[in-house]
């Protein structure tokens, strides 16, 4: 039978109410608890609950109730104070104005050492904390409670979030930083206390901030010219600067294209990328005269006729024949792989537009085929794909803004690189110089965090702040 269903009964046992004064809200100690009950056992017996044992201390509690006015109880808590036994607790801690009061409820059957131990079942736990001393004598100090919700001054949410100012303790677990010094509270540079290692760690650490703006700003005008660069170099826009179409080996020009879309382009027997924003080639024309008997034709949106509404094929995979030795010290000739992609880069095999001699491509390379012995042959015919022929426009860049996009973008990577070099030579610097400062420095009392944004990125850099190491309001810029 369950608490619930004992109270219910016309007759049940008596209700044993236990207080459990919790002063780590004031202490921040985790061990400053006390337990007392105002029942004991007729035979003088300390009453236990979950393992606790309970004081026995004249204690009582008024002022519970349930209302659905919206109003919050305020209870009233008395002690007994004949022996001043909390009085100099009292006057030590504030009147313990903020300490945690929990009130348990059980049935005396039901208590550790009661005729029915079950610790599990107890009524729901009642927690409010002290809001303020209302009286003390020599016989008695009470106390009035609040809800945690209905203290004096409390705020929901408890967090205040402040504008530009961190609340966390520097260097505290909150914080997480505890590298070496970095800067006083006005995030200025230190002054050196006339020590060598001390000129050689502010000099390093100068250094590394430098380096860093550098590669920051090296980073950004990177950023920026490619973003103009793509923009300036549509390739769809820009002039014509030569046409390659030619069906015939081993110095092949065409492109591929696939559904619709461009898969690979072929110049003089060489693949080129048709396919990147970047590209220096782009489909062309429909390359006229392509059609393989029995097969008609097809329009592609954007390419114009292409040859074959099944396409120029049945596509076949590669497979790569090696000679092989056998146990018997015998050789003998095996397919040691196959390839096969409709998506670049493309691996198969497809015949010259009108002639039994086949193409063949594997990751997006130009492949010998051969007929027989070691090498790339024809493999099994996979399914017919619609494909088109199309010539390769070679893009005239000379003179337009995507030429000097492209320009812009090759010194910015150039520039960048330089700057990682020089932040990865100044990081060395610093490492060593940190290693060598002693841990009694003048420089650790100078270093001081500021409780700003910029103390934050001084010491976790501007894209590395940890999540809430600095609750400001404003956005990291």
């Amino acid at each position: 039978m369950s608490i619930q269903q004992d109270v219910r009964n016309s007759w049940h046992d008596s209700i044993v109410e236990l207080f459990e004064l919790d002063l780590e809200p004031i202490t921040e100690d985790a061990s400053d608890k006390y337990y007392f009950t105002g029942d004991i056992f007729p035979d003088g017996t300390k009453v236990q609950w979950q393992g606790q044992v309970y004081e026995p201390f004249p204690i009582s509690i008024t002022g519970f109730e349930t209302t659905t006015k919206g109003t919050i109880p305020q209870p009233e808590l008395t002690v007994a104070n004949v022996l001043g036994t909390l009085a100099a607790v009292t006057n030590a801690f504030d009147d313990l104005v903020g300490a945690k009061i929990t009130r348990r409820r059980t049935l005396g059957k039901y208590l550790d050492n009661g005729i029915s131990p079950d610790s599990s079942e107890e009524f729901p736990e009642d927690i409010y904390y002290i809001e303020r001393k209302t009286s003390e004598t020599s016989l008695s100090i009470t106390w009035q409670l609040a809800s945690k919700i209905d203290l004096e001054g409390l705020q929901v949410p408890r967090r205040i979030v402040t504008q530009n100012y961190c609340v966390w303790k520097y260097r505290g677990t909150e914080c997480g930083y505890n590298g070496p010094p970095v800067a006083n509270e006005r995030d200025a540079p230190f002054v050196g206390d006339g020590s060598v290692e001390s000129a050689n760690y502010i000099d390093a650490l100068n250094a590394l901030s430098a380096a860093k703006t550098t590669a920051r700003n090296a980073q950004y005008t990177l950023n920026l010219a490619s973003g103009q660069a793509l923009a300036n170099c549509d390739t769809n826009t820009l002039p014509t600067a030569d046409t390659f179409s030619k069906l015939t080996g081993p110095d092949y020009s065409f492109a591929i294209v696939v559904s619709g879309q461009p898969i690979l382009g072929v110049v003089e027997g060489n693949a080129v990328d048709v396919i990147s924003a970047s590209r220096d080639y782009r489909p062309g024309r429909t390359i006229a005269g392509i059609n393989v008997p029995g097969f008609g034709t097809v329009t592609v949106p954007g390419f114009g006729v292409l040859a074959t509404s099944n396409g120029i094929g049945p596509l076949s995979q590669i497979d790569l024949w090696e000679e092989v030795t056998l146990e018997d010290e015998s050789t003998s000739l095996r397919v040691v792989n196959s390839f096969y992609s409709e998506t670049f880069p493309v691996s198969f095999a497809f015949p010259e537009p009108g002639r039994s001699v086949q193409i063949g491509i594997v990751n997006g390379s130009i492949v010998s085929l051969v007929t027989s012995g070691p090498g790339y042959r024809v493999g099994a015919q996979r399914k017919p794909v619609l494909i088109g022929i199309t010539a390769v426009e070679f893009i005239d860049k000379t003179g337009t803004l995507c030429a000097q996009s492209d320009a812009a973008v090759e010194e910015a990577e150039a520039a960048l690189v330089a700057a990682n070099s020089q932040l990865s030579s100044a990081q060395a610097a610093y490492s060593a110089a940190t290693a060598a400062l002693p841990s009694n420095s003048a420089l650790f009392q100078q270093d001081v965090c500021g409780k700003r944004l910029n103390s934050c990125k001084l010491r976790f850099g501007a894209t590395d702040l940890p999540f809430g190491a600095f609750p400001g309001a404003n956005l990291s810029r």
